[in-house]
């Protein structure tokens, strides 16, 4: 031991020191990196946003994207709410307007007569024959698409 000089003590303080010069040049370093990683992250918004980002401003201009996002989110929100509905009344009346044309429209019905021969007949009817005044000029209607037998014209030409 020098003259009151405790040299274990001046050996843990140069220790400790050490440590904390270690440190701090650790953190130092850290901090410089980050400080470029936050300066090229404003850079790339400015060259996104098309508006000026600094370490000054960033929190700013943070709060304007988040209420211009939840803006477009509410008015989105309400188009979308607004096509549903207007697809959901679309369906509502397709399916009124068929239930409309399905009670209208009835199916026919077979109505059960007695046969009669031809002695009890009044009237004889002869097939294919002219019947005088008739929409057809006297002529018997023939389908000549359909099978032997038929009297009615054709309501639409289909290609064979």
């Amino acid at each position: 031991m020098v003259q009151n000089i405790n040299l274990e003590e001046v050996k843990r303080y140069n220790a400790t020191l050490k440590q904390y010069k270690d440190k701090a040049a650790s953190l130092n370093a850290e901090i410089e990196y980050t400080n470029k990683e936050l300066d090229s992250l404003c850079a790339e918004l400015t060259a996104e946003l098309g508006v000026t980002v600094t370490r000054d401003n960033i929190e700013q201009i943070y709060n304007e994207q988040v209420a211009k996002i939840n803006s477009t989110l509410q008015s989105g929100n309400a188009v979308l709410a607004k096509i549903a509905s207007e697809e959901q009344s679309v369906q509502t009346q397709n399916s009124a307007t068929q239930s409309f044309v399905q009670s209208a429209v009835q199916q026919p019905q077979m109505v059960n007569t007695p046969v009669q021969t031809p002695a009890q007949a009044p009237f004889q009817q002869i097939p294919n024959a002219p019947v005088p005044g008739s929409v057809f000029g006297g002529q018997p209607a023939t389908n000549t698409n359909a099978g032997v037998g038929n009297t009615l014209p054709p309501l639409f030409s289909i290609p064979q």
